[in-house]
């Protein structure tokens, strides 16, 4: 059994966390620490679960009876709270992204290096890796390069609606620092890493567009609004290969094509098994993968070099035009 912790326990905390824990028969939530008492509030009444509440942050992790805590609290905040849950022996699941300013990233590198080797796990949320229609496209990457050839350019694009009020300012007013991290996430899982270029092509508080080149020669444009007044989470992919199309809306599976660049007629496909989005799959396994992490029971989702490079382009492309970077 493990026991768990939250710092913050907003909306995105007790949706896409605190419910699917409340499920697993082996971890117990402890309490949490929130300043604002209608958290525990709303989590009694959608999650069905009274948490006890800490007095604050430290008391957390002077807590031993916490094995790990799941960090949701505001950027700024996100470093100095891994760090110190680090120190005191606390395995982490820490919202993206892990550090808020480009000086911050020396000491990032420090604190996983320490979990390392304290044995602690330490990961992040990036949920596209469990969303069927990602893991469609993962699955079927072999058979498509050999019908078509190499992959050419990922292009991914979202439409979600307006962001609520209590929204605005989060993430210093950057739609790049909030989003970018989960299309690059998405790129190295799909194709392993590879060094490369990008370029900030707009970044607002609601749109944002980045756009670059690996070395191995895959292009990638990323980018989406927020300017939907109906709630949605609409998304799209769009892998060109040499000799073919594959794409897939997350939201319409309908929409879902393969188109054969040799054929002039007749030459789109349906995809038949892709799946759309599954919110409740997405959070469910990325809990889940911690939890058995920390039992030792499978590896971490993610690895250090994955989380580096997502919070190296969160916080350095925002304050600059274009960005190198290296493996």
């Amino acid at each position: 059994m493990k026991n768990i912790a939250f710092v913050a326990l907003g909306d995105h905390a007790l949706q896409s966390h605190v419910k699917h824990f409340v499920g697993m028969r082996d971890v117990t939530i402890k309490g949490g620490y929130d300043p604002s008492g209608e958290s525990f509030v709303r989590a009694r009444q959608e999650c069905g679960i009274d948490l006890s509440c800490y007095d604050s942050f430290e008391a957390i992790t002077a807590d031993d009876a916490v094995d790990g805590v799941v960090i949701g609290s505001p950027d700024r905040f996100h470093l100095p709270q891994l760090e110190a849950c680090v120190a005191a022996g606390k395995h982490v699941l820490c919202e993206k992204p892990l550090c808020n300013t480009e000086e911050e990233l020396p000491c990032l590198q420090q604190a996983l290096d320490a979990a390392r080797e304290q044995g602690l796990i330490v990961t992040s949320c990036h949920p596209r890796r469990f969303d069927p229609p990602y893991v469609w496209l993962k699955d079927n990457m072999e058979g498509l390069t050999q019908r078509f050839g190499k992959p050419m350019m990922l292009t991914m694009d979202f439409t979600y609606h307006k962001p609520s009020n209590d929204k605005l300012g989060l993430h210093g007013n950057s739609m790049l620092q909030d989003h970018f991290n989960h299309e690059v996430d998405y790129l190295h899982f799909l194709f392993g890493h590879n060094s490369f270029t990008t370029t900030k092509l707009l970044d607002e508080h609601d749109r944002y567009q980045a756009s670059g080149m690996r070395d191995d020669g895959i292009g990638f444009n990323f980018g989406g609004t927020r300017r939907l007044d109906t709630r949605t989470y609409a998304e799209t992919i769009h892998l060109r290969f040499e000799r073919g199309d594959v794409h897939i809306d997350t939201y319409d599976s309908r929409r879902n094509y393969i188109y054969d660049h040799h054929k002039a007629e007749g030459s789109y496909e349906q995809i038949e098994d892709a799946g759309t989005t599954d919110y409740t799959r997405r959070f469910w396994n990325i809990n889940r993968n911690w939890v058995d992490a920390m039992h030792g029971v499978t590896s971490n989702y993610l690895t250090d070099r994955d989380m580096m490079v997502n919070s190296r382009l969160s916080v350095i492309l925002p304050r600059q035009q274009a960005l190198r970077h290296e493996f």
